[in-house]
């Protein structure tokens, strides 16, 4: 959330991952301002109950250049599914190195 706070500010980032981004308990607006000259990822799970699919899909649409990646069947604590977040965020970073 930091991250995209310094980014919503102007000030560039390389890449921005938002991981499980907590949409149900604290929208982040618009957020189509963003200053990220790399890729920008935003991940979470299809059983997120602090980021709920309808919110994350309208994150998504604010943000027409990143890639949002659901992985089916994780929580918000990624329990079963620490692997599968692990492989989106490798293929992320790659893209930015």
């Amino acid at each position: 959330m930091m991250a995209a706070a310094i980014a919503g500010e102007g000030r560039p980032l390389g890449g921005l991952a938002l991981v499980a981004p907590p949409l149900g308990m604290r929208p982040l607006g618009s957020m189509s301002g963003l200053a990220v000259d790399g890729p920008l990822l935003i991940v979470a799970g299809s059983a997120d109950q602090y980021c709920p699919p309808d919110a994350l899909a309208a994150l998504g649409q604010t943000l027409p250049k990143a890639t949002v990646t659901v992985l089916d069947g994780v929580n918000h604590f990624f329990f079963g599914g620490l692997d599968r977040l692990a492989g989106a965020l490798d293929g992320w970073a790659a893209a930015i190195s």
